[in-house]
Protein backbone atom coordinates (compact mmCIF):
# COMPACT_ATOMS: atom_id res chain seq x y z
CA UNK A 1 0.00 0.00 0.00
CA UNK A 2 1.37 3.40 -0.82
CA UNK A 3 2.32 5.80 1.96
CA UNK A 4 -0.45 8.27 1.08
CA UNK A 5 -3.12 5.59 1.65
CA UNK A 6 -1.42 4.67 4.90
CA UNK A 7 -1.42 8.30 6.04
CA UNK A 8 -5.09 8.75 5.14
CA UNK A 9 -6.13 5.61 7.01
CA UNK A 10 -4.05 6.54 10.06
CA UNK A 11 -5.56 10.04 10.06
CA UNK A 12 -8.98 8.34 10.16
CA UNK A 13 -7.91 6.44 13.28
CA UNK A 14 -7.00 3.05 11.79
CA UNK A 15 -3.92 1.09 12.78
CA UNK A 16 -2.03 0.30 9.58
CA UNK A 17 0.72 -2.19 8.82
CA UNK A 18 2.22 -2.22 5.34
CA UNK A 19 4.05 -4.80 3.26
CA UNK A 20 5.49 -4.90 -0.22
CA UNK A 21 3.02 -7.63 -1.15
CA UNK A 22 0.70 -10.20 0.34
CA UNK A 23 3.18 -12.79 -0.89
CA UNK A 24 5.89 -11.29 1.32
CA UNK A 25 3.54 -11.31 4.33
CA UNK A 26 2.48 -14.89 3.60
CA UNK A 27 6.11 -16.04 3.63
CA UNK A 28 6.80 -14.54 7.06
CA UNK A 29 5.73 -16.37 10.21
CA UNK A 30 2.76 -14.76 11.95
CA UNK A 31 4.03 -12.85 14.98
CA UNK A 32 0.91 -10.93 15.87
CA UNK A 33 -2.83 -10.87 15.45
CA UNK A 34 -4.27 -11.40 12.00
CA UNK A 35 -5.46 -8.24 10.27
CA UNK A 36 -9.12 -7.34 10.08
CA UNK A 37 -8.76 -5.89 6.59
CA UNK A 38 -6.31 -6.21 3.71
CA UNK A 39 -6.13 -3.58 0.96
CA UNK A 40 -4.16 -4.91 -1.97
CA UNK A 41 -3.31 -4.50 -5.62
CA UNK A 42 -3.81 -7.91 -7.13
CA UNK A 43 -1.35 -9.06 -9.74
CA UNK A 44 -1.32 -12.38 -11.51
CA UNK A 45 2.05 -13.49 -10.19
CA UNK A 46 1.04 -13.12 -6.52
CA UNK A 47 -2.60 -14.16 -6.71
CA UNK A 48 -1.94 -17.76 -5.58
CA UNK A 49 0.08 -16.61 -2.55
CA UNK A 50 -2.65 -14.09 -1.68
CA UNK A 51 -5.42 -16.66 -1.81
CA UNK A 52 -3.39 -19.26 0.11
CA UNK A 53 -2.52 -16.79 2.87
CA UNK A 54 -6.08 -15.51 3.20
CA UNK A 55 -7.40 -19.09 3.21
CA UNK A 56 -4.91 -20.08 5.95
CA UNK A 57 -6.15 -17.20 8.10
CA UNK A 58 -9.71 -18.38 7.52
CA UNK A 59 -8.71 -21.94 8.46
CA UNK A 60 -7.27 -20.53 11.69
CA UNK A 61 -10.67 -19.02 12.47
CA UNK A 62 -10.01 -15.43 11.44
CA UNK A 63 -11.88 -14.23 8.38
CA UNK A 64 -10.08 -11.31 6.78
CA UNK A 65 -12.02 -8.77 4.77
CA UNK A 66 -10.47 -7.65 1.50
CA UNK A 67 -10.53 -4.43 -0.50
CA UNK A 68 -8.98 -4.49 -3.96
CA UNK A 69 -7.19 -1.37 -5.17
CA UNK A 70 -7.87 -1.19 -8.92
CA UNK A 71 -6.67 0.94 -11.79
CA UNK A 72 -9.20 3.44 -13.12
CA UNK A 73 -11.67 1.77 -15.44
CA UNK A 74 -10.97 -1.77 -14.20
CA UNK A 75 -13.90 -4.13 -13.84
CA UNK A 76 -14.10 -5.25 -10.19
CA UNK A 77 -16.05 -8.39 -11.10
CA UNK A 78 -13.16 -9.54 -13.30
CA UNK A 79 -10.19 -8.06 -11.43
CA UNK A 80 -11.21 -8.95 -7.88
CA UNK A 81 -14.24 -11.24 -7.83
CA UNK A 82 -13.57 -12.49 -4.29
CA UNK A 83 -12.95 -9.06 -2.71
CA UNK A 84 -15.40 -7.59 -0.20
CA UNK A 85 -15.00 -4.16 -1.79
CA UNK A 86 -12.92 -2.23 -4.25
CA UNK A 87 -11.50 1.26 -4.74
CA UNK A 88 -10.37 2.65 -8.09
CA UNK A 89 -7.30 4.82 -8.59
CA UNK A 90 -6.98 7.71 -8.21
CA UNK A 91 -8.26 7.21 -4.68
CA UNK A 92 -10.62 9.80 -3.24
CA UNK A 93 -10.35 10.16 0.55
CA UNK A 94 -14.12 10.04 1.06
CA UNK A 95 -14.47 6.94 -1.11
CA UNK A 96 -11.65 5.22 0.78
CA UNK A 97 -13.18 6.07 4.16
CA UNK A 98 -16.66 4.92 3.13
CA UNK A 99 -15.43 1.68 1.57
CA UNK A 100 -13.26 0.73 4.55
CA UNK A 101 -16.09 1.46 7.00
CA UNK A 102 -18.68 -0.41 4.89
CA UNK A 103 -16.45 -3.48 4.54
CA UNK A 104 -15.49 -3.57 8.22
CA UNK A 105 -19.12 -3.22 9.33
CA UNK A 106 -20.42 -5.91 6.95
Amino acid sequence: MCSSLQQILESLGYSVTTADSIASVAEEPADGPAPDLVIYERSGNTERAERNWLASLGDAGHAVRQIALLQAGADAATSAPDADGHICRPVAVLELARTVRRVLEA
